[in-house]
C-alpha cells in the first residue's frame, strides 16, 4: 500500500490558443506566452521529485514538460509519451475558429459535452482512454513498489496534458473522493495545476483527496 500523488498540468498557451482556433489532435507548438507559462510552472514545481512523468505525444504538452523539468533539480527522469493522453479528437472542427464552433452550438442549443463531433470522439471515448491510462499507471506503480526491497511510502506522478482530458480526469477523481468539494472546472486554463492524492491498494485507488483544482496563482507575472 502506497500513497500516490497526481499533479495534472495543462500545457502552456499554444499558437492555436493564441489565435482562438480549435485544436484537438492538431499539433501546434507553444506560443511565447506559453513558454513563459511553462517556466513559471517549472518554478513552482522545481523542488518536487517525480517518480513518473507522462505527457501526450503532442508538441504543446511535450515542450511544456521539457521546460518544467529543465528547472527541476530533483527529478532525473525524462517524460514518457502516451497517445492516450492526447486532447479530445474534435474531428472536422479542428483548425476552425472557436467562435464558429460556439456559434453553431448556440444555434443548436447543445452543450459542447453533448455535441457529436463528426470524425471525432465522444466524451465517453475520451474518458475511457484516460481511465485506461490511469489503470495501467496504477499497475505499473504497484509492480515497481512490489519489486523493490523497501516499498516507498509515496509515489509522485506528473502528467502534462490537455484541457478536455484534465476535465475528465478531475471528474473521475472527484467521483472517488470521500468528501465532496465545490469546484468550477468547466474551463481548464493554460498552465493550471490540479493535484489529487490517493491510496494505491491492490492496483486500485482508494481514499482519494483533492488538494487543488485549476490553480493558476503561479501565473500572476505573465
Amino acid at each position: 500500500m502506497s500513497k500516490i500523488r497526481f499533479t495534472l498540468v495543462r500545457h502552456g498557451e499554444s499558437a492555436f490558443n493564441s489565435m482562438n482556433l480549435v485544436q484537438g489532435h492538431m499539433n501546434p507548438g507553444l506560443s511565447t506566452l506559453g513558454c513563459n507559462q511553462a517556466e513559471l510552472i517549472g518554478k513552482r514545481l522545481q523542488n518536487e521529485k517525480y517518480d513518473f512523468v507522462y505527457t501526450s505525444d503532442l508538441k504543446r504538452a511535450c515542450h511544456t514538460a521539457e521546460i518544467i523539468l529543465r528547472r527541476n533539480q530533483e527529478t532525473k527522469i525524462q517524460p514518457t509519451q502516451d497517445a492516450r493522453l492526447r486532447e479530445v479528437n474534435l474531428g472536422i472542427w479542428q483548425g476552425w475558429p472557436i467562435s464558429v464552433l460556439r456559434g453553431t452550438l448556440a444555434q443548436l442549443k447543445i452543450p459542447m459535452a453533448e455535441f457529436e463531433f463528426e470524425d471525432g470522439e465522444s466524451r465517453d471515448q475520451l474518458l475511457t482512454r484516460a481511465v485506461s491510462f490511469i489503470d495501467d499507471l496504477c499497475l505499473t506503480c504497484l509492480t515497481n513498489t512490489t519489486n523493490q526491497s523497501t516499498n516507498p511510502s509515496s509515489v509522485n506522478i506528473l502528467l502534462v496534458v490537455h484541457g478536455f482530458l484534465i476535465k475528465e480526469l478531475v471528474d473521475y477523481f472527484l467521483s472517488k473522493c470521500s468528501s465532496t468539494r465545490d469546484s468550477n472546472h468547466d474551463k481548464i486554463p493554460n498552465g493550471s495545476i490540479s493535484i489529487f492524492e490517493a491510496i494505491l491498494q491492490g492496483g486500485s485507488l482508494d481514499d482519494v483527496k483533492c488538494d487543488v483544482i485549476c490553480d493558476i496563482s503561479h501565473l500572476t507575472n505573465v
